[in-house]
Order: C-alpha cells, then structure tokens, then sequence
C-alpha cells in the first residue's frame, strides 16, 4: 500500500508543476514525430497502393490484419513504436506496409476487417434495399 501512497504522492506534484507537465507533453509529441518519420522512413515514405507522398494521411498498415490485436497486446502507443523501432527491415517490411488512409480503408472494407458494416442491395428499381437492414420484408 506505501508504493501506491508514493506513486499519488508524486502525481500530485507532478500536476502542481504545470509547466513541467507542459514540458513532458512537448518533449512526447517531438519523440512521437520523430519516431513516426523513422518509421515512414523505413517503409517507403509513400502509399503503397496509390503512391500518395503526404506524411499526415499515411498509415502504418498490418498486411495480414489483426492489428488491433497486436496493439492491445503492448499497452500503451509509446510501447507499441518502441517495438516497431526494434524490429529489423526485412521482419518490418513482411508485416507492415504504408498505406495513405483512403487505401487503408478500402484494404479493411474489401478484406472485411470492419465490424458492422452492411452493404445494401440495389433493388429492381434502382433504389436501395434495406430490408434486411432493418429486418423487414419491406422495403423503406
């Protein structure tokens, strides 16, 4: 109980310092950039579906799905880099690709990586039919 007494003890003066806390956020953004252009570096710097070269709309992608999965496994986003920074070339270009965010979508809608998605039919009329949407027989 004494360790979690010191570790409130410390928070508390940790947050009657704001300029400190300002400092520590200033200091995780700069390593969060720093770390994500490394990152892009290592893997192209451009979407590798369409080439799309604009850094604020690239996406780190699992190219085999499941990457909620993984992230969940390592906690907290500054641990998850950190492990993608110790990976070699080779192991991180079979597993990951960038993908500008367009490209990623349309990668998740098509291999069905996106929960709850529904997909209405076109009936005869053209208009859609959301029947089985909305478990009816028919249509709105």
């Amino acid at each position: 109980m004494e360790w979690k007494g010191g570790k409130i003890a410390a928070r508390l003066r940790y947050l009657a310092k704001p300029e400190k806390k300002l400092l520590t956020k200033v200091t995780q953004r700069k390593w969060y950039r720093e770390v994500r252009e490394t990152l892009l570096g290592k893997l192209g710097g451009k979407c590798g579906n369409c080439g799309f070269l604009d850094t604020r709309a690239l996406q780190i992608d699992h190219i085999y799905g499941n990457g909620n999965k993984e992230r969940a496994k390592f906690g907290a986003q500054y641990t998850y880099y950190k492990h993608l920074l110790d990976m070699n070339l080779a192991e991180l270009e079979i597993n990951y690709q960038l993908l500008c965010a367009n490209c990623n979508w349309i990668k998740r809608y098509e291999n069905n990586e996106v929960p709850n998605y529904y997909t209405p039919r076109a009936s005869m009329d053209g208009r859609r039919d959301f029947s089985d949407f909305i478990g009816q027989d028919s249509c709105i």
